[in-house]
């Protein structure tokens, strides 16, 4: 049906139809959804310019990844996804709402000047280099709360220089006021974070089952550091418990660390198998398919720094478990709220971190993107800042993981008891093995994965997202595989559903990942769900 936008008379007046969406040049469009004709009404003839006031001048600095909200006649749109590690003065990651009908400016949350509502002062932009806004985005249309989910603040592995703005607000849920943009209440998930442990999960809106018997209107945030956090989403107070446990200290190029981080000990944990303790890795745990690579693997866990989850980045060399992929990334988790069970797709695969100085970063004529193309590929060059980075996942010479697999899960979760009801390996090495090599066998030993799953009323999980490409669905109950099927392309992308004259059909844009090395494609495929 047509949405309505309350007017001063308090009456409902209706208004066609229409689809907003972003696009990758940092425009957000206005279609009319009966007819797709543009709506030449909507800020400049369609379109309103989302770089504007951001100091982005720099194509492809900023891409919009997620779609608007819209909600109490505003259109909420972040700037997007912000490239990473590249420089310090990046764009703004402002967020703002706009007139849903004519496009006009509503409000603006930036994180650097809380009292600017619109416009930043005159000549000036939106404060630089603040947490963008790159994962979809929930809302709750009674409370009137739009639920940002946000990044890291320029310089990932480097957060001394950072303002007390972007300590607060780095990794963290944002409540704001669909219709001011004023912050009502906020929850970091890291502290300090120097991992890249941005919030890629979107939150799921759910009635938490309360051990009383009532429901509470609740959301649940995963995140790729590992814990799963449930939250009253009026008040953002934890429905689950919230430990601060004590992480290791120190780092050898003089930033700080901080003493403790947030864990959720009442849910079970996305790093390695999930259960409820999180996995630590030993010497013994390092892995190859030959002697050979296996010995590699071991040198370099000796010769780096690695004391647990949130051991920090440094000049040394960390391992980190899990990387920056996460744990739970792109997609989240989903929930069947009839049979009370939560699925999630996990990833298991360390990452090693390092720290350079601004001095080696020169020697090795490393420099931002762009600003030049540098002598050496792969590093972030964190221009502005002392010091540099790379980060990638910890491989061995023949480019398999320096731990045995799995590297990737699927888990069901019961939201009554928090326990886990089945798990199993997701995604097999048909399309990837070592050296690049596709191994052309289904056996299933998990792969790292990246999207979120479907789950459906009839009892079906329905995901892509691991290496392989497959369409799969699992029995939400038990956890058996009932169906997959071939595909053209890798399914980094979410299923969806819906019902045409009492047929239900699944549908997927199948684009694959380029950095996930999966094969691209351009299809979007619908398959229909038996009759009854």
């Amino acid at each position: 049906m047509p949405w309505c936008l309350v007017s001063r008379s308090t009456h409902c007046r209706r208004i066609p139809q229409r689809l907003f969406w972003p696009l990758a040049d940092g425009r957000l469009g206005a279609l009319d959804a009966m007819t797709g004709k543009l709506c030449t009404g909507f800020g400049r003839q369609g379109y309103v310019d989302l770089n504007e006031h951001t100091g982005n001048t720099l194509a492809g600095f900023v891409g919009p990844t997620s779609p608007p909200v819209v909600m109490r006649g505003v259109v909420v749109q972040p700037t997007g996804q912000v490239r990473d590690g590249q420089e310090r003065a990046a764009p703004s990651g402002v967020v703002r709402g706009y007139d849903a009908i004519d496009g006009s400016l509503r409000w603006a949350w930036d994180l650097g000047r809380p009292e600017t509502t619109r416009l930043p002062p005159e000549g000036e932009v939106y404060t630089r280099g603040t947490p963008n806004v790159w994962t979809p985005m929930a809302a709750d249309d009674e409370l009137g709360l739009v639920y940002l989910p946000t990044g890291n603040a320029s310089g990932d592995f480097y957060g001394k220089e950072r303002t007390p703005e972007e300590e607060e607000f780095t990794s963290s849920i944002v409540a704001v006021d669909a219709s001011t943009g004023r912050v009502r209440w906020h929850f970091r998930t890291v502290n300090h974070d120097l991992w890249d442990f941005d919030l890629g999960p979107p939150p799921n809106l759910v009635d938490w089952p309360m051990p009383d018997g009532s429901r509470r209107a609740a959301m649940v945030q995963a995140t790729k550091a590992g814990p799963v956090f449930v939250l009253d989403r009026a008040t953002g107070e934890p429905l689950l418990p919230v430990e601060q446990v004590a992480v290791p200290q120190g780092t050898d190029h003089g930033d700080w660390t901080a003493p403790t981080q947030p864990l959720s000990p009442g849910m079970p944990n996305t790093i390695g198998q999930p259960d409820k303790d999180i996995e630590t890795l030993r010497e013994s745990d390092t892995w190859g398919i030959s002697a050979f690579d296996q010995l590699i693997c071991r040198i370099q866990f000796k010769q780096m720094r690695y004391e647990g989850i949130y051991t920090p980045p440094t000049l040394q060399g960390t391992i980190a478990h899990p990387g920056n992929h996460g744990g739970i990334n792109w997609g989240g988790v989903a929930i069947d709220l009839q049979r009370g069970i939560l699925v999630m797709n996990s990833n298991r695969l360390p990452y090693t971190e390092h720290v350079y100085t601004r001095e080696t970063m020169d020697e090795m004529g490393i420099v931002s993107i762009f600003r030049g193309k540098s002598a050496v590929p792969d590093y972030m060059a964190q221009a502005g800042l002392p010091f540099g980075a790379k980060k990638e996942p910890w491989m061995s010479p023949l480019e398999t993981p320096c731990i045995a697999p799995p590297w990737g899960y699927i888990t069901g979760v019961d939201l009554r008891t928090q326990e886990v009801v089945w798990r199993r390996p997701l995604g097999t090495g048909y399309d990837h093995g070592p050296m690049g090599i596709p191994s052309r066998m289904k056996f299933t030993m998990g792969t790292p994965n990246n999207a979120g799953s479907l789950v459906t009323a009839g009892g079906l999980v329905f995901i892509g997202a691991a290496l392989d490409n497959f369409l799969r669905a699992f029995d939400t109950e038990t956890g058996e595989l009932i169906w997959e099927t071939r595909l053209p392309a890798g399914l980094q992308a979410a299923p969806m559903s819906y019902e045409v004259d009492g047929r239900q059909y699944i549908v997927a844009a199948v684009g694959g990942h380029e950095r996930m090395d999966t094969k691209l494609g351009d299809s979007v495929i619908a398959w229909a769900l038996p009759t009854r």
